[in-house]
C-alpha cells in the first residue's frame, strides 16, 4: 500500500507520473527495481507513534536508493532521513531546512543538495523532487460542492509522510555525474 500512497500522491502533486504503462499489479516490484531513479521515503510517524530526535526515519528506499547510499534495506529502515545530510555542512543543512520548512505549505518541491552515504561520502543531487505522501482522501471529503464559477479541486488525504526522487548526482568533488533515463528537470506532462 505504500508504494501506492506515493505513486498516487507524486501524480497528484505533480501532474507526473513515476512509471508508465505499469498495471496497477506491479507498479510495487516496478518501483523497487527501477535503475531509472533513486527513490526515498519517510512516514511522519514511527510504529510507536513517537518520532526520534533526529526526525523521522526511513520506510523506504529502492534498489538503487540502497545502493546509493550504501544501505541495506534493514539498516535503511532504522535510519533518519536527515543522517544524509552532514551535519558539519551549514550550508547544506540551511537547505534542507528550508525545503522542509516549504514542504509545510507546499505539496511538492524541487531541489538539488548534497547528501552523504552511510560512509559519509558526498554527492550533489540535481532536479530532485520532494512531495509530501497522502493517504488516500476519505468519501467524506467529496461531499463539499464547488463555489460558483470555480471548478472543485480533488480533496486532499491527510499527510503521512514525504518522499524524494531523483535521477541526476554527482560525486563530490570532482566526480562523474551519473544521470539515469529518469524524469526530466520538472515540466508538467502535456
Amino acid at each position: 500500500m505504500w508504494t501506492l500512497s506515493l505513486a498516487t500522491s507524486f501524480q497528484k502533486a505533480t501532474d507526473r507520473q513515476l512509471l508508465r504503462g505499469v498495471p496497477v499489479t506491479e507498479a510495487a516490484r516496478a518501483l523497487y527495481e527501477t535503475q531509472d531513479f533513486v527513490l526515498l521515503s519517510h512516514s511522519l510517524t514511527t510504529p510507536d507513534e513517537d518520532l526520534p530526535p533526529e526526525g523521522p526515519v526511513f520506510n523506504y528506499g529502492n534498489e538503487l536508493g540502497q545502493e546509493l547510499f550504501q544501505y541495506s534495506w534493514d539498516e535503511l529502515m532504522t535510519t533518519s532521513s536527515s543522517k544524509t545530510v552532514k551535519t558539519d555542512n551549514d550550508e547544506a543543512m540551511e537547505a534542507r531546512k528550508e525545503l522542509m520548512q516549504r514542504m509545510e505549505s507546499e505539496d511538492y518541491a524541487e531541489f538539488d543538495g548534497v547528501r552523504v552515504d552511510k560512509e559519509g561520502n558526498e554527492f550533489l543531487i540535481e532536479h530532485g523532487i520532494l512531495w509530501n505522501v497522502r493517504a488516500p482522501p476519505k468519501a467524506s471529503d467529496n461531499d463539499d460542492e464547488p463555489k460558483e464559477g470555480k471548478r472543485k479541486e480533488a480533496p486532499k488525504g491527510p499527510l503521512i509522510g514525504q518522499a524524494a526522487v531523483f535521477w541526476k548526482w554527482t560525486p563530490q568533488p570532482d566526480g562523474e555525474v551519473v544521470e539515469k533515463a529518469g524524469l526530466p528537470p520538472f515540466q508538467p506532462d502535456e
